[in-house]
């Protein structure tokens, strides 16, 4: 399972949750289960999916405390 976590609240149409329930549609359709949550639910997910990595630093540390050897991806913009 991949869980995505935005900052943006379930029914909000802020740019976050748009794009967490594109991911979400996109990934399910090759599929993956998907969860998206405002902040890591604890669950077992193999990756987590940060949409704000500022705003979701607590939930990518927790994650990151659980699931050492697991993939965290952010959307942090690399420095070119």
């Amino acid at each position: 399972m991949i869980e995505i976590v935005t900052p943006a609240p379930k029914g909000s149409l802020h740019g976050n949750r748009v794009t967490a329930l594109r991911w979400q549609d996109f990934l399910e359709e090759l599929g993956y289960a998907v969860l998206v949550t405002e902040s890591w639910s604890g669950s077992d997910a193999a990756v987590l999916m940060a949409l704000h990595a500022y705003r979701s630093h607590s939930s990518i540390m927790e994650f990151h405390k659980k699931h050492p050897n697991r993939p965290i991806i952010n959307s942090r913009t690399p420095s070119l």
